[in-house]
């Protein structure tokens, strides 16, 4: 089964209308929210069944994980540190555990590498001003996917990704995607 017939099965699944209002968007745009549902679908029946084996769970959610991350072209990632660039390619699932400064040194997180990592500077490059600092990654991921960033742009850019984390055990990731 692929991926896209997987999240078709699991959207069609729930009986739910929404998933039939969506058959009345254009196709790129009828996928992308067709995924979304799919994915919060998923989520709530990990986090609601009380019957589901917690090695099921880890698996169906790690699955999800690796289809996010490997799609992803263009990330910001909240690298206030710089060894948390490091650790937050590794927790996202961009690569594997031990293997981010590796690929970072053969510029795999370049502009023009295999997936633009904080392609703005990141946080330490913009000043990390602390309220606004998450719609400045927004904003970037949008440069980026429309093709607006200049200098910075990461070339063919359709998906990205913005990443904050707050005080405490606070974290958003937001997927944004061209269409």
């Amino acid at each position: 089964m692929t991926p896209q017939q997987y999240v078709q099965q699991k959207a069609v699944a729930s009986g739910s209308s929404f998933y039939y209002a969506f058959l009345f968007l254009p196709a790129p745009r009828r996928a992308a929210i067709t995924a979304f549902y799919a994915f919060c679908r998923e989520v709530d029946d990990v986090v609601d069944s009380q019957m589901i084996d917690p090695g099921v769970a880890r698996t169906k959610l790690a699955w999800w994980q690796s289809e996010v991350a490997g799609g992803l072209d263009v990330i910001e990632l909240h690298d206030a540190f710089t060894v948390e660039e490091l650790e937050y390619l590794e927790a996202i699932g961009v690569c594997g555990h031990g293997q981010a400064a590796g690929l970072l040194k053969e510029g795999a997180f370049d502009i023009g590498g295999r997936c633009a990592v904080s392609p703005s500077g990141g946080l330490i490059g913009m000043g990390h001003p602390i309220g606004p600092t998450g719609i400045g990654q927004i904003v970037e991921i949008t440069r980026q996917l429309r093709g607006e960033a200049g200098v910075r742009q990461h070339p063919d850019a359709q998906i990205g990704l913005a990443h904050m984390v707050g005080l405490g055990a606070v974290c958003f990731a937001h997927v944004l995607q061209s269409l």
